[in-house]
Order: C-alpha cells, then sequence, then structure tokens
C-alpha cells in the first residue's frame, strides 16, 4: 500500500517519471495487475499470468496471457497444438489443479495421450 501511495504521488501528483525497478503497476500498461499469491508466506506481486506449453528438453510450443487469473481450460486446447507442432500426441500431460476435471481426463485419453499427471 505505501509503495502504491509513493507511486501515485510521484508519477501523477508531482508528474515526476520513476525507474521502472521502482514501479509497482504501470498506468501506461492496463494489462499489468496486481497478483494476490495466495500462498502462505508469499508476497503479492505484480504482472500477467502466462500459460506455457513445453516439450522434452523445456522448449515452449505455445503461450499467451490469460485475462483472468484462473489456468483452468487451458489443458484441452494446448492438446490439438501439440499434434500439429510435433506430429503425435504427447506421451505424458501434467496440468494443475484446474485440470483435474473428469472431461479433461477422458478428453486427454481420446487425443492418445497414454499418462496424466494432474494433482
Amino acid at each position: 500500500m505505501q509503495q502504491g501511495m509513493y507511486q501515485t504521488r510521484h508519477r501523477v501528483l508531482a508528474q515526476q517519471p520513476l525507474p521502472s525497478r521502482e514501479k509497482l503497476v504501470s498506468r501506461c500498461e492496463p494489462h499489468t495487475r496486481i497478483i494476490a499469491r495466495l500462498k502462505a508466506g508469499m508476497r503479492v506481486a505484480c504482472g500477467q499470468h502466462m500459460v506455457l506449453s513445453e516439450v522434452d528438453g523445456g522448449i515452449v510450443t505455445r503461450w499467451h496471457l490469460l485475462e483472468h487469473a484462473t489456468e483452468g481450460g487451458e489443458l484441452l486446447p494446448a492438446l490439438p497444438t501439440h499434434q500439429r507442432q510435433c506430429g503425435h500426441s504427447p506421451r505424458v500431460v501434467a496440468g494443475a489443479r484446474g485440470d483435474q476435471a473428469e472431461t479433461n481426463q477422458r478428453s486427454t485419453h481420446e487425443h492418445g495421450v497414454p499418462l496424466i499427471a494432474i494433482p
């Protein structure tokens, strides 16, 4: 809260620029938002949520920024993209808690994925 008030006083009221390292959020970048970490001991952060799809070796095959703060619903769109780019279904799919719906697991198997690792 103090950082936000400091930033507002300098950037808005006094019309003084701040170095990037001192900015909490940017009024010129409306897509940047405050992100609550929702885990014990974690601080609040600023930025955007991004979804990455990776293959063996950490190569990113798909990414995009989320308009909302949840990753749920991102698993199934990643499968056809992987099939198009790699020519086959992935051998393993690992997802987040939001991907554990039964329909996601069924659809993942229907796409030919033999192993699903979703908490």
